[in-house]
């Protein structure tokens, strides 16, 4: 059985540790300004889980900066493009007349196999999803 990807709520001190790492890994962090950094750091130390809402805006809002200033993790890529993949592998599949080709689409492990066999496909051989 597939484990579920581990991608915690930023409204949570492990969500905001995890991306605080990672925005740091990236050398996202430092594009932050002092204060959004600040806001996060004081967050960690203060709260287990964000009630505010006010704060909660804040968070998402410097959240969202960080995901699109950092690139995708290898397992965020292959899922993505493994999704893509089965796609058209189930279309596919029940157009020979499997029935049960659309459970696929519900297997991350599928999903991420096929992703990281897409990843690692040398671009010399022209293969594109």
């Amino acid at each position: 059985m597939a484990s579920v990807p581990f991608d915690p709520s930023p409204l949570t001190r492990e969500g905001l540790e995890l991306l605080r790492r990672r925005a740091l890994r990236s050398k996202a962090w430092f594009r932050l300004d002092r204060v959004e950094r600040a806001i996060v750091d004081l967050t960690i130390k203060a709260v287990d889980k964000v009630r505010s809402s006010t704060l909660a805006r804040m968070i998402l809002g410097i959240a969202d900066k960080l995901r699109r200033w950092m690139r995708p993790s290898l397992k965020e890529a292959a899922l993505s493009a493994g999704r893509s993949l089965a796609e058209k592998l189930a279309c596919v599949a029940e157009a020979w007349g499997n029935r049960e080709a659309k459970e696929w689409l519900k297997d991350p492990g599928f999903i991420l196999y096929l992703g990281i066999s897409w990843l690692n496909t040398p671009k010399a051989l022209g293969c594109t999803t």
